[in-house]
């Protein structure tokens, strides 16, 4: 009995940390905040802010900074600082204030290219498509789907007289060998779409490559379409500066047409939700972290 009544204490002291850890995070990081966005911006703004707050980026964040604080109120000054420290960087890493600004600073080195500004091109090359399957086998336009549709567009315009896909499927030995097929590669899905946007057959050429490097190896074996002729390159805008320089080492003569850009329009408002952690802009900070590494190891 005095044993039990011995480690109470203890235990209760333990609780406490925790309610006070966690009473003072929703505070500061959702009350407040949302009492803010209420009385700015409404009950709509409210909503999607608290929605923000429900995802899991943000409560892992949650979680973490709580037991930060739990951490310093029983002296582990070292282990607080640490888990502190790694909010922080996840927070910043995965909020749009921070994505944004590196994105625009990123994509500025690629200046954007208007429609009307263009002359016509011999042949306009799309690096991966920006395409997927659908569950029931179908090719759609994925994410970064802005590449083959722009490429369209200007055959559409008449500023394209030949357009050529790329991608195939990076092949792992064993049974994933045994269901790959044709449409599987970005290369095929792109020209079924591009057929299906009106583009005829004969002005499509596929190429493979298994990443861009292997890309810019098959472009280089077939100077036909862009030595001594007026050729274009369309990639993401963030990863323009990457395939240009690999298109330069592989000899090639292209101008460079971004699409998919991911730096926001500067009419933009910006709200509190900016500010809080989502999984999906760490997404697109781990692509901007493959460019940026990529561009240290010459690949």
């Amino acid at each position: 009995m005095a044993k039990s009544e011995t480690n109470r204490p203890v235990v209760t002291n333990r609780f406490v940390h925790w309610f006070q850890s966690a009473f003072l995070c929703s505070a500061l990081l959702i009350a407040m905040p949302a009492v803010v966005t209420f009385g700015l911006f409404g009950k709509s703004a409210t909503e999607k802010y608290l929605t923000a707050v429900a995802q899991p980026m943000f409560l892992i964040c949650f979680s973490m900074l709580s037991l930060s604080v739990v951490l310093f109120w029983r002296g582990q000054r070292g282990a607080a600082s640490a888990v502190g420290l790694i909010v922080v960087c996840s927070w910043l890493a995965s909020c749009s204030i921070v994505r944004d600004e590196c994105y625009r600073q990123w994509e500025r080195r690629t200046p954007f290219v208007a429609l009307d500004e263009l002359e016509p091109y011999d042949c306009v090359v799309v690096l991966g498509g920006g395409t997927g399957i659908r569950p029931d086998g179908a090719p759609q336009f994925g994410e970064a789907g802005d590449r083959s549709a722009l490429a369209a567009r200007l055959y559409h315009r008449g500023l394209a007289k030949r357009l050529v896909t790329t991608g195939d499927t990076i092949r792992i030995a064993g049974a994933v060998d045994d269901t790959y097929q044709e449409t599987d590669t970005p290369a095929y899905q792109t020209s079924v779409l591009w057929q299906e946007l009106g583009v005829p057959t004969a002005s499509i050429e596929k190429l493979g490559g298994e990443n861009t490097t292997a890309e810019m190896k098959e472009l280089a074996q077939r100077s036909e379409w862009w030595k001594n002729k007026r050729c274009a390159i369309i990639t993401s805008a963030f990863h323009m500066p990457r395939a240009m320089r690999l298109a330069k080492q592989a000899g090639i003569e292209a101008d460079p047409i971004p699409s998919h850009f991911r730096t926001p329009s500067k009419n933009r408002p910006m709200t509190l939700e900016d500010f809080l952690p989502k999984a999906d802009k760490l997404a697109d900070m781990h692509d901007l972290f493959k460019e940026w590494l990529a561009g240290l190891v010459g690949r």
